[in-house]
């Protein structure tokens, strides 16, 4: 089964150039260039219960940011792995305001090893993560 990704940025070329990559490795990807349609298409795949394996989210973006999408996320009580990509040095203002640890950084420009390789090393955590949680809930 292929992992399921979605991306969120305002820029079409970049949501272009993702998607090639993205799906030349093998992934399945749904695109947009909104925060709030990226955030509803999250609900509604987790109400249907269809897995989503990671979200690549600008963090610069009109309307609703990247930030206040996984902010929406994690007041939901989602667990989303989230690589969060921007143009400029973002690390502080992420610092300041999430704290959940499934959420990754990524500067743009970056090159596509950079980005095939994130998303490996994301999903793998993200499974290292869900089996010990799965091994709890069965131990107790």
């Amino acid at each position: 089964m292929r992992r399921h990704i979605l991306v969120a940025d305002d820029e079409e070329q970049t949501l272009l150039a993702l998607t090639l990559v993205l799906n030349k490795a093998g992934f399945e990807v749904t695109t947009f260039n909104d925060g709030a349609e990226a955030l509803d298409r999250v609900l509604d795949l987790t109400a249907a219960g269809e897995p989503i394996d990671l979200l690549v989210i600008d963090i610069d973006m009109p309307g609703m940011t990247g930030v206040e999408v996984i902010e929406a996320i994690e007041r939901l009580k989602l667990v989303l792995p989230t690589i969060v990509i921007s143009g400029y040095e973002a690390r502080g203002l992420l610092a300041e305001r999430l704290k959940l640890g499934c959420v990754w950084f990524l500067e743009k420009p970056f090159e596509p090893e950079e980005i095939i390789g994130k998303v490996h090393d994301v999903i793998k955590q993200a499974d290292i993560w869900a089996g010990q949680l799965s091994k709890d809930a069965r131990g107790r």
